[in-house]
């Protein structure tokens, strides 16, 4: 990731208003977007009852909210398209109070949230290693052309404030430990000498990564693949139903070294009595499994046996969204249940999303989750729901997404954030609801379709290489249909 100077991208701006107004806020979250994207407005301090809108500044309106009791608003602001790059002065305004501030707008997600931070104020310049990190990780941060033996300090809100004097040359170095309270977006306030400055700053929350795998046994570690899995326990096997056990066989006899469960593990609802059925056959790999949630496994206690039963492997219950490393891939699991973990450009798993892959700029990422965005067994084409998913993880440069739900097998041409085929930048996707419960027809194949299959069973297996992937859909024994080939990351 490219080092990135900025002269302001406040989080919060505090401005001066009329004797006569209450002294307001204004907070935008990220301070630092790309166009077409979402940003949280939300301010304190307006006068309870007034609408207060939200426009670029000597422009168009971009939002507006009505305050509350409390003098607090709070809305959804949408970045046009056609803005220019660069900082965007924006005012919130309400009868005589207003207060402005500024929007970096980029061309990348991935400045969204920049690695490194340089920039200076007054005289004193300031390098910030990071403004993406996990709990317990050290950001570094450098000062310079301070006056010797003068005071530098920093700290993220609800951490530890540390301190440092400038030596004879001007220069005190920090060591920051980022806490583990905190959750999602922060702010680091900096301090050198009498100046003051606040950046904004991303914690990524605890429990969104897994427990390590097993090391590979593979130069090139091989993942298993498939969704929609264990019929529920006694219902007989026919030539089109609960086939669970065939492609169970396939991942112990090929032993890979990681399992992407593609969600709805067991059917009906994803009891633990029923979860007995999984265990007897996928259960076999459960050490190596990492595991998506699907929409059966919250028809019950939400969701509360598969969490149970995944134990951390599923990450956090009340997210179901985490990421891990295999081999010198960064992969990234998703909860595509919109209804019970948001979905929405500015929830907080697409905000976590955006930081992650920000966070881990790796030549080659994958993504998996249980709803399919495009899909030629959907009549439209597409599932709109998990439409700012797919379109955060094409922005971070994931090359590779996985899903089930359809109880079929699809390959599908490269496809940007838009859903039009892009064969140089696109992500590759793949609907594999073949685990065994049951097929699903499809009607007709829709303009990105290149591979697909309505009576197989099977597995997908893709080869993970440092520069690209191999994939093979392997069918159970007795079934002749098969799909391979290979990809470049990015």
């Amino acid at each position: 990731m490219r080092r990135l100077t900025l002269t302001i991208a406040a989080a919060a701006v505090l401005a001066a208003v009329p004797a006569s107004a209450q002294a307001a806020t204004l907070s935008l979250r990220p301070a630092i977007a790309v166009p077409g994207a979402t940003v949280a407005a939300e301010g304190s301090g307006w006068r309870p009852g007034t609408r207060v809108s939200v426009r670029r500044t000597g422009g168009a309106r971009l939002g507006s909210a009505r305050v509350g009791s409390d003098g607090r608003f709070a809305a959804a602001l949408r970045i046009p398209r056609n803005l220019r790059r660069g900082f965007q002065p924006v005012t919130a305004r309400a009868g005589r109070a207003q207060v402005a501030t500024r929007l970096r707008v980029v061309d990348a997600v991935r400045d969204w949230a920049p690695k490194e931070l340089a920039f200076t104020f007054s005289p004193v310049r300031i390098s910030i290693s990071r403004t993406v990190a996990f709990p317990t990780a050290p950001v570094r941060i450098d000062f310079y052309e301070m006056p010797p033996g003068h005071l530098a300090a920093a700290r993220l809100r609800d951490g530890e404030t540390v301190r440092a004097l400038a030596d004879r040359r001007g220069r005190a170095t920090l060591r920051l430990a980022v806490p583990q309270t905190r959750l999602e977006g922060s702010t680091l306030t900096l301090r050198a000498g009498r100046i003051r400055r606040v950046e904004p700053f991303y914690v990524l929350p605890p429990q969104t990564t897994v427990p390590p795998l097993p090391p590979p046994s593979r130069p090139n570690p091989l993942l298993a693949a498939a969704g929609d899995v264990a019929c529920y326990p006694g219902e007989p096997r026919t030539p089109e139903r609960c086939h669970h056990s065939d492609t169970s066989d396939q991942l112990v006899n090929t032993s890979p070294d990681v399992v992407a469960l593609l969600g709805d593990a067991q059917y009906d609802r994803g009891t633990l009595e029923e979860f007995a059925e999984y265990d007897r056959t996928w259960g076999r790999v459960k050490d190596r499994t990492r595991p998506a949630i699907g929409n059966h496994e919250y028809l019950t206690d939400s969701a509360a046996p598969y969490f149970t039963y995944f134990g951390q492997a599923a990450g956090a219950p009340d997210r179901g969204y985490y990421s891990y490393d295999v081999g010198t891939w960064h992969v990234v699991v998703l909860n595509s249940n919109c209804a019970f973990v948001s979905c929405l450009d500015v929830s907080s798993q697409v905000r976590w999303l955006r930081a992650d892959l920000a966070a881990h700029p790796r030549q080659c990422t994958l993504a998996y989750w249980h709803h399919p965005r495009h899909s030629s067994a959907q009549r439209l084409g597409y599932y709109n729901a998990v439409r700012p998913l797919w379109r955060a993880a094409a922005e971070g440069g994931v090359d590779v997404v996985l899903t089930g739900h359809v109880h079929n097998y699809e390959r599908l041409a490269p496809l940007d954030a838009d859903g039009r085929i892009d064969r140089a930048n696109g992500m590759r996707s793949f609907v594999v609801g073949t685990g065994g419960r049951n097929y699903q027809r499809m009607s007709n194949l829709k303009p990105f379709s290149e591979s697909a299959n309505t009576d197989t069973f099977g597995v997908l297996f893709m080869s993970l290489r440092p520069d690209g992937y191999g994939w093979l859909f392997g069918p159970e024994p007795g079934d002749d249909f098969t799909d391979s080939g290979t990809g470049s990351c990015h």
